[in-house]
């Protein structure tokens, strides 16, 4: 069994114990007077299993089937029981069925995302994804006062913007709820970094690893797991491939937070020193600042 099919199961399990388990508290309770904290700990216990499940869903990267499957049998168990069942066991089956429906049509909605992609391949990024500078409209440099007079600049500002473009297009085809989360985190954290490096391009050169190699590598890597994680038949190397791609996805994060943590340190300097010197003076007058 490979790792998608173990994860599956693992996952299946975690959550019909979930729901089985909250219902079975709820007749137990009903039938023979559970204690208040037996009834606590039996539903904590379910909660928890889901919990594990859910972790376990992410951490695998499941897709919607899995909630489907979870529903329907948890809708059977219900109706198999329903005679000899507590009207609240088959109120509580029904809550978890309808809400692991719910999970699964949510999951399915996000992977249908692909239907947005236009004509050319690309999903249209938001109007205010990026400041002005960086929309389509004024790529040939109006609107760019940092960059105007700099050729050079400008053409590394461009080639900047279009690679946050990609992470954004990645981030509308991409199928799991996990990559996609990540892939959001990527791009919101690289478009902070070029917004930032136009608004303050005296320190560009705090993010010129980043944007020269960090960023179109990380690109790079996104947009061949997405390729691959599309075709119907995956062979063992291509499993391979996309594993090492996902597991770098923290790699990726920690390198992206790093630069973006980097680019304000100045200024959170700046700040303390402001904060220090305004305690300083006020010491000095001996105001008293407690009330």
């Amino acid at each position: 069994m490979n790792r998608k099919g173990i994860g599956f199961a693992l996952v299946l399990i975690t959550w019909l114990l979930a729901g089985v388990g909250l219902m079975i508290a709820a007749s137990y309770t009903a039938d023979y007077g559970y204690s208040v904290g037996e009834t606590i700990l039996a539903i904590f216990l379910s909660v928890g299993f889901w919990a594990l499940g859910f972790w376990l869903y992410r951490r695998y990267k499941l897709g919607h089937s899995i909630c489907w499957i979870v529903a329907v049998i948890m809708l059977i168990f219900v109706l198999v029981s329903i005679e000899e069942s507590h009207p609240v066991e088959i109120i509580l089956g029904l809550v978890a069925a309808v809400g692991f429906a719910v999970h699964g049509f949510i999951a399915f909605r996000n992977r249908d995302r692909t239907a947005q992609v236009n004509n050319t391949g690309h999903v249209p990024m938001p109007h205010n994804a990026l400041p002005r500078s960086a929309h389509p409209h004024n790529a040939h440099g109006a609107h760019r006062p940092h960059t105007a007079h700099n050729p050079h600049a400008a053409h590394h500002a461009s080639i900047d913007r279009h690679n946050v473009t990609r992470l954004w297009n990645l981030l509308h085809v991409t199928y799991d709820e996990y990559t996609r989360h990540e892939i959001n985190y990527l791009y919101t954290a690289s478009r902070q970094i070029v917004e930032f490096v136009e608004a303050n391009p005296a320190d560009a050169h705090k993010a010129s690893l980043f944007l020269e190699f960090h960023l179109p590598k990380t690109v790079q890597l996104l947009e061949r797991y997405t390729a691959i994680s599309q075709k119907e038949i995956k062979g063992k190397n291509m499993q391979d491939a996309m594993e090492k791609i996902s597991e770098s996805l923290a790699q990726m994060k920690k390198i992206f937070e790093h630069c973006l943590d980097g680019l304000y340190s100045d200024i959170v300097h700046d700040i303390n020193t402001d904060i220090e010197v305004m305690e300083h003076l006020i010491n000095m007058e001996g105001l008293d600042t407690g009330d």
